[in-house]
């Protein structure tokens, strides 16, 4: 018997087991999502039989509208089943509890990052749209700016919305900063920034993400996906004229037969919208 529901506190060891091995070599993260992230009402879990079987993690985030409309969301992470019940449909049973919650909370957007090409083609079966795109640098020259420091979120922020703020973005107050800054010095990551520019640079020298004039040479890559969970509240937030068709479906089921007309609102609407620099 499959069970969907959220994890409860005595289940953390557990998940954290499936994580490992659903993700192996990813233990450094792991540690840092469970400390800082992790949160069991967040965490809707399938088991087979009493055994844990799959998991997916609901991150609350929110978007702004160009007019300053905010839209309340959901980032959907660490998606995972255990090798020995995937073929059983857990992840579809997973998205489709998902996006009925949603629904219930009046949450209109569901994202996510595939972590490779064919995660974009698996996510497109349940509704999701290549919508946010990232800028790639060539290169990422950091000579002249300065290493953020907690002291810098205001800076940081203010950037953000200089650049980003005719567009739909993702809403990043000084707190959500502060976590990135956290994240960065966790994984040896640093934020450079000056007057106009900023750049998230991993470890390695590559760019997490660029903001600026300073960063003229760059390639536009898809990055991550978005699947409208109710069709209404995102027009009316967005300023667009309700679809019939549209309101008459039942957009939080994955089995609604609308997936079509979700993708071409999710694309029509959001293309081009900003989420870049999210958990890796």
């Amino acid at each position: 018997m499959i069970e969907i529901r959220y994890a409860r506190p005595g289940e953390t060891e557990a998940i954290r087991a499936l994580w490992n091995h659903c993700f192996p070599g990813d233990e450094l993260y792991r540690e840092y999502f469970f400390t800082w992230l992790y949160k069991p009402e967040q965490a809707l879990v399938a088991l087979s039989d009493g055994r844990l079987a799959a998991m997916l993690h609901q991150i609350p985030q929110a978007f702004v509208a160009p007019d300053g409309g905010v839209m309340p969301a959901r980032y959907l992470y660490a998606i995972g089943t255990h090798e020995e019940f995937r073929g059983r449909g857990l992840c579809g049973a997973l998205l489709d509890q998902t996006f009925f919650d949603m629904h219930l909370r009046r949450e209109g957007l569901a994202t996510l990052v595939p972590a490779s090409e064919s995660l974009f083609r698996f996510y497109a079966r349940f509704g999701f749209e290549p919508v946010f795109d990232c800028d790639e640098p060539a290169t990422v020259d950091v000579s002249g700016m300065k290493a953020a420091s907690p002291s810098d979120v205001t800076a940081l922020a203010a950037l953000y919305e200089r650049h980003y703020g005719a567009r739909v973005r993702l809403r990043r107050d000084e707190a959500w900063w502060h976590s990135l800054l956290r994240e960065c010095r966790a994984f040896g990551q640093r934020i450079w920034l000056d007057d106009d520019s900023y750049a998230v640079v991993r470890a390695n020298g590559s760019a997490r993400e660029v903001v600026g004039p300073r960063w003229s040479n760059t390639t536009r890559k898809a990055y991550g996906m978005a699947r409208v969970v109710d069709a209404a509240p995102v027009q009316r937030w967005l300023g667009v004229e309700p679809s019939g068709a549209i309101d008459r479906q039942c957009l939080w089921n994955t089995q609604a037969g609308s997936l079509l007309t979700e993708r071409e609102l999710a694309a029509r609407l959001l293309n081009g919208a900003v989420m870049n620099a999210m958990h890796e």
